[in-house]
């Protein structure tokens, strides 16, 4: 597991629970170890708990904000149920390794 999730799992497992994610998981540079913390963003595929639209989009705004707070580094995240490219879903889900299950 990357050193950054490593580090940050307590708060990153609190920051899940309290947006109803259920499952993120960490792709790209980040996830290969291969980023470079002062120009690579850490990247984020989550699924989240069946929640009301409004709701979902406070709750995504809300890790995104919350998780670039905590690790001091830019964060993407991308909603699994979202991605429709079958090529990105599938880099993704190569390089992808869970973070936290809820």
């Amino acid at each position: 597991m990357h050193a950054l999730v490593e580090q940050n799992r307590p708060e990153i497992e609190r920051l899940c629970r309290r947006f109803h994610v259920r499952e993120p998981r960490l792709f790209g540079s980040a996830a290969r170890d291969e980023d470079r913390p002062d120009r690579s963003d850490a990247d984020f595929l989550v699924e989240f708990e069946q929640l009301p639209s409004a709701a979902m989009a406070d709750c995504y705004f809300g890790l995104l904000e919350a998780m670039e707070r905590h690790l001091q580094r830019p964060v993407g995240v991308v909603v699994a149920e979202a991605v429709s490219n079958p090529y990105f879903r599938a880099a993704a889900g190569r390089s992808a390794v869970r973070v936290y299950a809820a």
